[in-house]
């Protein structure tokens, strides 16, 4: 439960299954996390652990099989539009247009700052389908800093980079947690030393 208490912010998650009759499989079980304003807080976990499926249901793109998700007294499930409307979402693979350029994926946000803050301003002009994964994945996170939302859920935003890279996205989440709420997940475990 995201909520506006102070500055505590809480997420509760029973579960999540998958599959049908006796063949389910627990996703997700038995979350409970408290986040924090002005705090990033990083989900560990190796390749299928359930992160994704976590940052879908706290979307509302997947459905809990038991528990529900509240952002800031909003149900996800049942109003999406109010509850969305704290988050931003960089979702695990790239949601990308080949043929438009960075600026052009920006367009009508904070395009010259954004593309600054993530060395992305040489390739404002630049068609993505030329770009690397890390820039893709740069692309995709200043994506979900422009709205300013106040609850960043980014899912695998570091994914495809070098060390050197993933530093420098660190630097810039760190960063950008004032009067933020920010959950990552990430399955590099050198990371939790950034």
């Amino acid at each position: 439960e995201f909520s506006q208490c102070g500055q505590n912010k809480k997420l509760k998650i029973c579960s999540k299954q998958f599959g049908l009759g006796n063949k389910k499989k627990n996703a997700v079980s038995n979350i409970n996390l408290n986040l924090y304003e002005n705090e990033l807080t990083a989900l560990l976990g190796h390749n299928g652990a359930g992160k994704t499926t976590l940052m879908n249901m706290i979307t509302g793109l997947f459905k809990p099989s038991s528990g529900k998700i509240f952002i800031n007294n909003f149900d996800i499930q049942t109003n999406p539009k109010k509850a969305r409307n704290f988050l931003s979402f960089c979702p695990q693979h790239n949601i990308l247009y080949d043929e438009l350029t960075a600026e052009e994926h920006l367009y009508i946000y904070e395009i010259d700052q954004v593309l600054k803050q993530l060395l992305l301003d040489s390739k404002r002009n630049e068609q993505t389908h030329s770009f690397s994964g890390g820039m893709k994945r740069k692309l995709n996170l200043a994506i979900a800093l422009i709205g300013k939302s106040k609850i960043l859920i980014l899912d695998e935003p570091t994914s495809g980079m070098d060390v050197q890279s993933r530093r420098f996205v660190w630097d810039v989440l760190l960063k950008e947690k004032r009067n933020r709420t920010i959950l990552l997940t990430t399955h590099f475990i050198e990371d939790r030393s950034f």
